[in-house]
């Protein structure tokens, strides 16, 4: 079985083959975070912050801590932290 199958197999989503392009990769995110974004209208926000062993994220005031000490995120950072953090079939 090939890896693209095998992991396509396993539930991935996507799979970029090497060499792979930095640009390419870029846009893969950009347009995993839109669809998840844009049109995924059903989930509602159950709670200002997400936790995750020690990192907490508060949606509030965009802020994360990991330890009780501050994380700094860029805005497309915290973006794709949150992301992750609500989807945690990703990690």
């Amino acid at each position: 079985m090939t890896g693209k199958r095998l992991g396509l197999g396993l539930g991935a989503d996507d799979y970029v083959t090497k060499p792979f392009s930095v640009v390419e990769v870029l846009a893969r995110i950009k347009a995993n975070i839109r669809r998840t974004t844009q049109y995924d209208d059903t989930r509602e926000e159950a709670s200002a912050l997400l936790c995750v062993g020690d990192l907490v994220m508060n949606l509030s005031d965009y802020t994360v801590t990991k330890h009780g000490a501050p994380v700094t995120l860029t805005a497309k950072e915290f973006e794709i932290l949150k992301l992750l953090l609500k989807n945690p079939y990703f990690y």
